[in-house]
């Protein structure tokens, strides 16, 4: 499992739907964080990163070698856990 998809809290079982789903939506917050908030929601140059990056390959390569391949770093959790409201020690808005 991606580090970044690591959402094991404590005294809460999170079933297998509900981690994939929970894993797509750190990659999708990372991706708008990282890239879109940054460059701008209707960048052409995010936009075109995106669709070869993301879009071309589908399901035919590793989502998390698209998701670095696309972000130019690692993915990580901490837009997610601040897009929920969770305040975490050392978490910060990403930027690579």
């Amino acid at each position: 499992d991606p580090p970044a998809c690591d959402l094991r809290l404590p005294g809460r079982k999170i079933h297998a739907q509900s981690y994939g789903y929970l894993c797509s939506e750190v990659y999708s917050v990372d991706t708008f964080h990282t890239r879109f908030k940054q460059e701008g929601v209707l960048s052409g140059k995010a936009a075109m990163d995106y669709r070869s990056s993301i879009l071309r390959p589908g399901g035919s390569e590793d989502a998390k070698g698209m998701v670095k391949f696309f972000l130019g770093c690692d993915p990580t959790q901490d837009a997610f856990l601040l897009s929920k409201g969770l305040q975490v020690e050392g978490c910060k808005p990403p930027a690579c």
